[in-house]
């Protein structure tokens, strides 16, 4: 974990919020919280920040599960809201984990901005407290997600175990990531470069001073220079391709095309043209125009299966 590698650079590191390990202090975490309250986490946060020590470095992870149940007043904000814009379908026949949603897609998409407009207003009494520690300009705040969520688009409701077979469409596979740090990264600006999931760590272990043990395989490269809006080496140009997997379902996508490679031996291929069908509603795996792109995205799946 990236805790494992800044805490032996001599970070202090800590950890508040939903987590899938035991709550307990582990991979150089000094200490573990698992509040789930959207305030809990909070107060959690700025405990640590006050007990820190002054003279050294510090790795804060706040991990927030949107909830279920917010104040009445976030409700109320999207009381009259139709949400009719953003391409929500009725239910699809593959449906699968949270299905029982789609009888009130609208109603539940309302419950769910609620919870994301709670969790934005957790954000600026973190900052005031780096304010009030003097922190703010020595501290590099990343916001990004797990994934991404389907909120009633393709019927479906959720992430990858929303569908059966488990699906890859660009709402799940598609995550927020936002850098900030003041004096450093030039505020608002936005990158082309497709990133993934992978390549967080080694980004942020190359801005805080630290490396991934030698002869750990991973398909990550630190992409430090777009964080701080530069171009890359002319010799080391980033990569064209990012990939996703869940269980055996395999996924290519480059800056036009995406192929998924299913989980199941009866479920379809599917391959889908980004800029001309960005909501993914043809599949042109079958296509004999497309043949010569699937069949390239295909074998890039199989050497990057081979290698990593």
């Amino acid at each position: 974990m990236l805790s494992d590698f800044l805490s032996g650079q001599g970070y202090q590191c800590g950890y508040a919020g939903a987590c899938d390990f035991a709550a307990r202090p582990q991979h150089g975490f000094q200490s573990v919280d698992t509040a789930k309250d959207y305030a809990a986490v909070a107060a959690k946060a700025a405990q640590f920040l006050d007990a820190r020590k002054a003279d050294q470095p510090f790795l804060l992870v706040l991990s927030y599960a949107l909830s279920s149940a917010v104040s009445t007043k976030y409700e109320k904000m999207y009381a009259g809201t139709s949400f009719n814009t953003i391409g929500w379908d009725r239910p699809a026949p593959k449906a699968a984990l949270n299905k029982e949603l789609l009888r009130d897609t609208v109603g539940n998409i309302r419950k769910a901005a609620a919870a994301v407009t709670a969790l934005d207003d957790q954000i600026a009494p973190l900052l005031q407290k780096l304010d009030e520690r003097g922190l703010r300009d020595e501290t590099l705040i990343v916001f990004t997600g797990t994934n991404g969520v389907l909120l009633g688009r393709h019927g479906l409701w959720g992430d990858a175990r929303a569908s059966a077979p488990p699906n890859l469409y660009e709402e799940v596979t598609a995550v927020p990531l936002l850098y900030q740090w003041q004096g450093h990264i030039p505020p608002e600006a936005m990158r082309p470069e497709f990133v993934s999931g992978y390549d967080l760590v080694p980004a942020l272990c190359e801005l805080a001073g630290a490396s991934v043990p030698a002869g750990r395989k991973t398909p990550g490269r630190s992409y430090l220079p777009a964080v701080l809006n530069k171009p890359f080496p002319k010799k080391q140009p980033w990569r064209s391709l990012v990939f996703s997997e869940f269980g055996n379902a395999l996924m290519v996508r480059d800056k036009r095309f995406k192929l998924v490679l299913p989980s199941g031996r009866n479920a379809p291929g599917e391959l889908y043209d980004e800029v001309a069908d960005p909501r993914e509603r043809v599949n042109q795996y079958d296509n004999p125009r497309f043949v010569s792109v699937r069949d390239g995205l295909a074998h890039e799946i199989e050497n990057w299966t081979k290698t990593f």
